[in-house]
């Protein structure tokens, strides 16, 4: 039985097969990163999950308009990120990894299901029958920093990791990013650390595979746009 090669972005095109638009992942990856970093500037100051519950109260009834606009900012860059993760399942499917671009849509998903929640439930959190409840306004402070972090960051670690193997067996990325790649995709997934117990303090995991995500997937996004760019000269 001979060995099943796959076959090159422009074979495909040639065979009549369709192809992802070119600058799609470079507009939509950039989008994301912008409006998540408006919105995390707008929440610079939120209180860590364990913190008094007056300091949470306060802090959300002197921020409410600013904290209602990083949750809407959050709702559209979940947005920009599943159109993001629908463009590279694309490219992968494109060279012949069907299941593969599966399990990448569905990382990107969930992970952008983290944001959406997160962005949809801080209109919640702002409601003043949700302050004047001790146990209602501290348990959904702790369901949004479990929401945009771990949910966020472990769900982009199947997108990365299984992303970068498969531009690389592609020859879409270079050895070394594509390495790189995988290497972050298992630092997001250490990232679960974080919601140990308390003792156990691994929250620096959540910023660290994060924002190396972030600008993972901004490089590989520019290499690979470049890639199909060629591919259709």
């Amino acid at each position: 039985m001979s060995a099943q090669t796959t076959p090159s972005l422009g074979e495909r095109e040639r065979a009549g097969l369709s192809a992802p638009a070119a600058t799609g992942g470079v507009i939509t990856i950039a989008l994301f990163i912008v409006l998540f970093f408006v919105s995390a500037f707008l929440n610079a100051e939120i209180p860590k999950p364990d913190a008094p519950l007056k300091e949470i109260t306060d802090w959300r009834g002197d921020n409410g308009s600013a904290i209602r606009l990083a949750g809407a900012l959050f709702i559209t860059s979940a947005l920009a990120f599943t159109a993001f993760s629908a463009w590279l399942a694309s490219v992968v499917r494109s060279v012949g990894r069907a299941q593969d671009s599966l399990v990448i849509f569905a990382g990107g998903l969930f992970s952008a299901l983290g944001l959406f929640l997160n962005g949809a439930l801080q209109w919640v959190a702002e409601r003043p029958e949700t302050l004047t409840n001790d146990q209602a306004a501290q348990l959904l402070h702790q369901m949004l920093f479990v929401l945009g972090g771990p949910v966020v960051v472990i769900g982009s670690a199947l997108l990365v990791i299984v992303g970068a193997a498969s531009l690389l067996r592609a020859k879409l990325l270079p050895t070394w990013l594509g390495g790189l790649g995988v290497v972050i995709g298992l630092i997001d997934l250490t990232a679960l650390g974080s919601v140990l117990p308390e003792s156990v303090d691994m929250m620096i995991l959540l910023p660290i595979g994060r924002f190396t995500s972030m600008a993972w997937l901004l490089t590989a996004a520019i290499v690979v746009t470049r890639k199909l760019g060629k591919a259709r000269t």
